[in-house]
């Protein structure tokens, strides 16, 4: 089962894989403190490609408190699929988070992506590349940031993707 999408006047809705991809690297490029993600997995299309790998990099040296937190169900077929993602994150584990949401939190199929506490990518079923997006949305962002941090705090540090020290 997929939730609805909640739009208003300000969302902008897409439906393909090319729109969600250049609303990610929109989103990324405005991005000032923080970037977190909620899905499935560590979605491919919109972060497995090296515009946005380097965008993340831009993002991550423009502050000391820059950072980034990824929130997913497993990553195993993302590291076996050698997503560029990983390697960053192990580089810049102390700005680079990923975590793996607790079981009760696994049941959900939506995507979505924080920007600060301002704006946002949604797509109920992450299997499909359509929903909306809002580059101004600071009530829907607080309201999805509350359940993030909720689930976060749930969560544990991704072993999979973790460096091993030689």
């Amino acid at each position: 089962m997929s939730e609805s999408i909640p739009t208003d006047d300000q969302s902008i809705p897409f439906d393909s894989r090319e729109y969600a991809s250049r609303y990610t690297i929109e989103l990324i490029e405005s991005a000032r403190q923080e970037i977190c993600f909620c899905g499935p997995e560590l979605d491919s299309v919109l972060f497995n490609n090296q515009i946005v790998v380097d965008k993340l990099i831009a993002f991550i040296n423009q502050s000391q408190r820059c950072g980034i937190r990824f929130l997913v169900h497993s990553t195993q077929q993302t590291t076996a699929q050698r997503h560029l993602l990983i390697p960053l994150a192990q580089r810049l584990s102390s700005k680079i988070q990923i975590h793996i949401a607790d079981k009760q939190d696994q049941k959900s199929r939506y995507m979505y992506l924080l920007i600060d506490n301002k704006a946002f990518l949604y797509c109920p079923n992450s299997a499909r590349y359509e929903g909306i997006v809002d580059f101004d949305a600071v009530r829907q962002v607080s309201n999805r940031k509350k359940d993030f941090e909720d689930m976060w705090s749930r969560s544990q540090f991704d072993v999979n993707t973790r460096r091993l020290q030689l």
